[in-house]
């Protein structure tokens, strides 16, 4: 990350999740340039509002990769949240208590799939496990 033109983000509001963050500087957006998307669109004050809200749990950082690619599209800062806002746990629960219900002899991964297939990256996969093992 020394060496990488995003240093000085790092150093600004990188710091909280130093993995994460280097992650995301040194693969996530290499990666995305790679695939053809233009990373100079991202700026410097939408990154560290990115990294502001994950570290507020208010979007999940499975999300990130979502997040940029909207906003390599043009979307607003508050499109991104609104749009990738983190599931809360009575919403969450209500979404897995009607998963089970309408699979009741499916295994735990199976539900797993189905519970993660309808609320994409806006919630922690270990949090969808440990309601998923409460209900069944």
């Amino acid at each position: 990350i020394i060496k990488s033109k995003y240093y000085t983000w790092f150093e600004e509001f990188g710091k909280s999740d130093p993995v994460f963050a280097t992650n995301t500087f040194l693969s996530t957006l290499k990666d995305l340039k790679r695939r053809g998307y233009n990373i100079d669109k991202i700026k410097k004050e939408d990154m560290k509002a990115l990294f502001s809200m994950i570290e507020k749990n208010e979007i999940e950082k499975n999300s990130m990769r979502d997040a940029l690619i909207m906003l390599i599209e043009g979307k607003d800062i508050n499109k991104i949240r609104e749009t990738l806002a983190t599931i809360g746990e009575e919403e969450l629960r209500i979404i897995i208590d009607d998963v089970v219900k309408n699979n009741p002899d499916k295994k735990e991964s199976v539900l797993m799939g189905i519970v993660m297939a309808k609320v994409g990256n806006r919630v922690n996969g270990a949090v969808v496990t440990r309601i998923l093992r409460e209900i069944k």
